[in-house]
């Protein structure tokens, strides 16, 4: 292999010969005799001078150390020798010594500039011979002189002069300290441990410096520099500095290599390496570890030294660093480029064995250029693979093979046989004719000239000032009775609602005292007189059960209450934006025609409020449509356009002449214009990346024709005029109507992986956006795993735009992996956007986010028995799973396995492997979700969740994965105030406790028993378990059952746990669970709550409390305080559970809350 320092040196056809370092690479090397040529260096004569001046300076604190009685003789008679006149190394090294120990504390490094003097005046054998006595001179300043410096330069870093006078220079100190008459003053002597090596990376630069010199150093002079280093390898230290300078004597690195001394410190491991000639060298340094810190930077001058001087031997080197290291460590991403410069194919193969990083990606992009058939040698196989890096391979390589087709035959005969797929992208289809394309896509309005018009700005135009509801008949009455749990507007006793301070709580809300919950049930219980000059006052955007409360409010309030109505509405679109519907108003107008226009998830409403309204929102939006250009009027014409397709353009133009014939005429214009012809004022320009000769033809619908390469080409720019956030461009449903879905789809993809490969263009964003507008299920499974890539890669901004892509598409199958992202993503801010996203969804499906959990449970591809079979040929296992879902094999004679066996001789050497394979991978997959589902069924049982009798069926009894746990409990089915209990069997028919069949109506509700619903039955259901042998995924039947004293019956104080003791951990873990519920983060105040039915909380305090940021260190124990039973949580106050009591809550809830409390009370382990 031949180095290069320009890859433009490198001749045709020896693409695999040249290793080409590139210049800002070239700049940090650290260069060696033979090596890569790097410039000459120029002695710094100012540097120099200042070394001379410091000396004079210092000279008093010199004489006086050199003459300290325990310094050394040697170093005394030669420091004065050099210092008379004589070169000598040792002196010289002593002088810079004791020079740099007076500037410790921040002074400048006086080093380098010592080495500028040796140069100018000895030149390089002797500076770097010096530099290397360093290593065995030692000036160590007492702590109390270090003290003294410090108190100094801080009162010099203050102004004025303090209370201890003039501050004094360390020159002084250290003189003082020097010239002490009673001890030994301050030594300078032989030292042969490892104490300066830690400034060995400090002066990396100083010592690259002198290596540089001695690089370009003429033979004689190197071979003197050679022969006096020789002589001064008398410590480790120095023995490394050696080596260093003196690359091109191995036999010294050697030496160092043998030292465990060397070894076992991490900086001189580091900088011994950038000495390294041979592979072995690599090898006795062992992995690269923590310890090195080469995590800090990205140690690229080590790495290209090692280039410099290995080539290709350091590969496997490089590889232990990509495996020891975080791929956002700068280490990792200098080895990966490292790996692209080098030409061997082991080079090129350890990128694309990891090509699931982005880092990679882009680095084998660049490698494919310089390189191209060893790139399609080596990334062929994974093309043709079942790897996630199998579309980006294919990729690249369909990009290379358009260029040079003939690249094909440098690939082996077996591989091109398999890559047909990608091949057959390269084979083109027909092309449609241009007349029997849609006319967009032959003649899209772009391409021509534009009709010059310039819309007709009516400015002043004000809207009526009519505003009024618009009630449905009975929905005032069913808002004013919504059912609200809400803390705040929960109903008090009479006595307490005359009694309450109603205006001290008015005078808190104006002065923003009050939290949501006191906001909200002021304004819904206080007098009319009061509350309602306070909702102008409304100060926060928390929507915490707002379809509960707020449709109360706008009953009650009507039109005052539209301020709140809006800022909630905008806030949380698609899950509030239902409560403008009534508001018949300019602003909800404008709201609703923006909704309209851009915003997927408010569409919805947007649709409900213009078709209620209908033609009496014209005039509404009529001033805004033609008012000034902008996002305002675009929308009110889109408002427009959507009322004229519902009621004709007639009574809209008969509205707007209303403001005379000229605005009649260009709304008239307006609603004739064709939304093809709309477009933005600056079209978007496609980049090179998205050539369309490079990427899949979309097919036309038939699948027998494709779009020629020019309507492809329009295809991109109509996606990439259709931005999120915006309604897309009117010729997309073009588009998808003329083409294929699945190649669509297809397509979109391919135009993602390309752009991914070109390094993600932020200005491109449009090859991922589009995804929400074309593409499909497939489309979903293959994003996920890029989109929970991301954030890892510091992409966290595309990978919330791959959520929104996701929304986008809004399947039960984006759903479902939105789900799975918000539940098991590592990204916090990206879980929270997965889950606004899911609210979304649900709002826009009317689900809720229970429901929609039940739909985000895969399969796994489980069969309709709830296992699968895996095949190795000769014999076959199925798949079980315990009641844990744990996953379990069965072979054909009956045998229970809990794993496969290994692959013997006899069996399918491909079937085989891959099913051992498929197992591993299930058995991984769904210990992601087993505790989470198991647990959320728990959750229902203990809060009483209801679901219909179709969604038992679809969600549990008939889900692969999800019926193993539903037929180990017992169920409850509500029609009508019946209740009966019932389990599944075998075939998934319904069964009582006398296991008689058991058939519930189709409106029955179902829910998870809990054993107090069993009353006398529960001894029946245990028996007929324990008969059948069926095991529980939680404690049900057997779940331990509490009741109230006569006492607690009567309190809102459970004072049995007052004074209890937990450890911090179980607190902790009940903080993060049920018990903080409606807390919103305020646990730190020393309590943890727990919501209960009817919408109160029960509070326990804790103290000292958990603490923000604590852990189980600072708090080990919690003690109870009191636990009690309130409106909202919060720290306990004298009274605080009023008239409550305990006896009025469910039993399952008193139950429940009595086993928490005793299981975190309980002695034992944390959890």
């Amino acid at each position: 292999m031949r180095l290069s320092h320009d890859e433009a040196e490198a001749p045709a056809g020896h693409e695999d010969d040249v290793l080409a370092l590139p210049d800002p690479w070239l700049r940090e090397l650290h260069p060696r005799r033979g090596g890569l040529s790097v410039p000459p260096l120029d002695v710094d004569e100012a540097s120099a001078g200042s070394a001379r001046t410091a000396v004079q300076r210092h000279r008093e604190v010199i004489d006086a150390m050199l003459g300290a009685p325990a310094t050394e003789p040697e170093i005394t008679a030669r420091a004065r020798a050099h210092l008379g006149g004589t070169p000598d190394p040792l002196g010289a090294a002593a002088v810079a010594a004791i020079i740099a120990a007076t500037a410790w504390l921040g002074e400048d490094d006086r080093l380098p500039a010592f080495a500028e003097l040796w140069l100018a005046e000895h030149g390089p054998a002797f500076a770097a011979t010096a530099f290397t006595e360093l290593g065995r001179v030692d000036v160590t300043l007492p702590p109390s002189v270090r003290a003294a410096i410090a108190r100094s330069r801080a009162r010099r870093s203050r102004s004025g002069t303090p209370a201890g006078g003039p501050p004094r220079s360390a020159v002084d100190i250290a003189l003082s300290a020097a010239r002490e008459k009673t001890g030994t003053g301050v030594p300078v002597t032989f030292t042969d441990n490892l104490r300066g090596s830690h400034r060995l990376w400090v002066q990396v630069a100083l010592l690259r410096r002198l290596r540089t010199f001695l690089v370009h150093a003429d033979d004689r002079e190197y071979e003197e520099a050679v022969k006096r280093l020789a002589e001064h390898r008398r410590t480790p230290y120095q023995m490394a500095i050696a080596a260093y300078l003196v690359p091109t004597r191995p036999d010294w690195l050697d030496d160092c290599c043998a030292s465990q001394e060397l070894l076992g410190d991490g900086t001189m491991e580091r900088f011994l390496l950038c000495s390294a000639s041979d592979r072995r060298h690599l090898d006795l340094f062992g992995k690269p570890n923590y310890r090195w810190g080469w995590d800090a930077g990205g140690q690229r001058d080590v790495i290209g030294t090692l280039l410099d001087a290995l080539g290709a031997e350091t590969v496997p080197f490089l590889n232990r660093i990509l495996d020891e290291y975080s791929p956002e460590s700068g280490v990792w991403k200098t080895a990966v480029e490292a790996l692209s410069l080098i030409p061997a194919d082991e080079a090129f193969q350890a990128m694309v064995d990891r090509l699931g990083h982005r880092q990679v990606r882009a680095r084998v992009v660049e490698a494919a250029g310089r390189r191209p058939g060893q790139a399609v040698r080596l990334l062929s196989p994974v093309a043709t693979g079942a790897s996630p890096a199998a579309d980006f391979a294919g990729t690249v390589l369909t990009g290379l093979l358009v260029s040079d087709p003939a690249l094909l035959e440098t690939v082996p005969a077996e591989v091109r046989a398999a890559l047909t797929p990608v091949l057959a992208s390269l084979e083109r289809i027909e092309e449609a004719a241009p007349d029997d394309l849609p006319a967009l896509l032959a003649d899209p309005p772009w391409t021509r000239p534009r009709p010059r018009r310039r819309p007709l700005v009516i400015e002043g135009l004000t809207v009526p000032a009519d505003r009024r509801l618009v009630w449905e008949p009975g929905e005032r009455d069913r808002w004013a009775e919504t059912e609200c749990w809400y803390a705040g507007a929960y109903p008090w006793p009479p006595e307490k609602e005359q009694s309450h301070d109603w205006d001290g709580e008015a005078r808190l809300y104006r002065e923003g005292k009050l939290e949501t919950s006191g906001m909200v049930g002021l304004l819904l219980k206080g007098a009319d007189e009061l509350v309602r000059p306070l909702l102008a006052e409304w100060n926060t955007d928390d929507v915490w059960l707002a379809e509960q409360w707020l449709p109360r409010m706008i009953a009650r309030f009507g039109l005052d209450a539209l301020p709140i109505a809006l800022r909630v509405a905008r806030h949380v679109p698609a899950a509030h934006g239902g409560v403008l519907l009534p508001f018949l108003d300019a602003e909800v107008a404008q709201v609703m025609a923006d909704w309209l226009a851009r915003l997927k998830t408010g569409r919805r409403h947007a649709r409900a409020w213009f078709g209620r309204h209908g033609l009496a929102a014209v005039p509404l939006l009529l001033p805004a449509a033609l008012g000034r250009a902008g996002t305002e009027r675009r929308a009110a014409e889109g408002a427009l356009l959507h009322l004229a397709a519902a009621h004709g353009p007639e009574p809209i133009v008969e509205a707007a002449a209303a403001y005379g014939d000229e605005a009649a005429k260009e709304i008239a214009t307006l609603l004739a214009t064709d939304p093809l012809e709309v477009l933005p004022a600056r079209m978007p320009k496609i980049a090179a990346w998205a050539d369309p000769a490079m990427l899949p033809q979309p097919l036309l619908r038939g699948r027998d024709r494709a779009l020629p390469a020019a309507a492809t080409g329009h295809v991109l720019t109509i996606l990439a005029m259709s931005k999120p956030g915006e309604p897309p461009y009117p010729g997309l449903e073009v588009v998808r109507e003329a083409c294929d879905p699945g190649s669509l789809a297809g397509f979109g993809w391919a135009v993602l992986q390309r752009w991914l490969a070109s390094g993600a263009p932020g200005k491109d964003g449009w090859a991922l956006t589009q995804l929400g507008l074309i593409g499909d299920d497939d489309t979903v499974r293959r994003l996920t795993p890029l989109i929970k890539a991301w954030p890892g890669e510091s992409a966290s901004a595309r990978a919330a735009a791959g959520l929104d892509v996701l929304a986008a598409i809004g399947s039960d199958v984006a759903l479902l992996h939105l789900h799975g992202i918000a539940r098991t993503m590592k990204f916090k801010g990206l879980r929270a956007r997965a889950q606004e996203k899911i609210e979304e969804i649900a709002a826009a499906l009317e689900l809720t986010t229970d429901q929609l959990a039940d739909r985000a449970v895969p399969d796994f591809g489980l069969d309709a028995e709830g296992g699968m079979v895996l095949d190795y040929g000769p014999r076959r296992f199925r798949v079980g799973f315990d009641e844990q879902l744990r996953p379990y094999v069965v072979q054909e004679d009956g045998k229970i396995r809990k794993d496969l066996p290994k692959p013997a001789a006899g069996d399918d050497p491909a079937l085989a492997p891959a099913a051992k394979r498929r197992f591993s991978d299930l058995r991984k997959e769904v210990r992601a979700i087993a505790d989470r589902e198991i647990r959320r069924l728990e959750r229902a049982m203990t809060t009483g969740r209801s679901r219909s009798l179709e969604e038992f069926r679809t969600y549990l009894v008939g889900h692969g994965l999800m019926w193993h746990i539903a037929r180990r409990l017992v169920w409850l089915a509500e029609e009508d105030g019946r209740v009966t209990a019932f389990r599944l069997s075998e075939d998934r028919t319904f069964a009582d406790a006398a296991d008689d069949e058991f058939t519930p109506a189709e409106t029955a509700r179902i829910r998870v028993a809990h054993p107090l619903h069993l009353g006398d039955d529960l001894g029946a259901w245990s028996e007929l378990f324990a008969d059948y042998e069926i095991l529980q995924p939680f404690q049900q039947l057997g779940r331990p059952l509490h009741v109230l004293t006569e006492e607690e019956r009567a309190s809102g104080r459970l004072r049995r746990f007052e004074g209890a003791v937990a450890s911090y951990g179980k607190a902790k873990g009940m903080s993060q669970d049920l018990w903080g519920d409606g807390t919103e983060g305020r646990r730190a105040d020393g309590w943890i709550a727990r919501k209960v039915t009817g919408g109160r909380y029960v509070v326990a305090g804790l103290n000292p409390g958990l603490g923000v940021g604590g852990y189980m260190g600072d708090y080990p124990e919690q003690r109870l305080t009191a636990v009690w039973l309130a409106d909202e949580p919060g720290p306990y106050r004298e009274g605080a559970e009023g008239t409550h009591r305990f006896g009025d809550l469910d039993p399952v809830d008193v139950s429940e809350v009595i086993v928490e409390l005793t299981r975190m009370t309980a002695a034992g382990g944390d959890s």
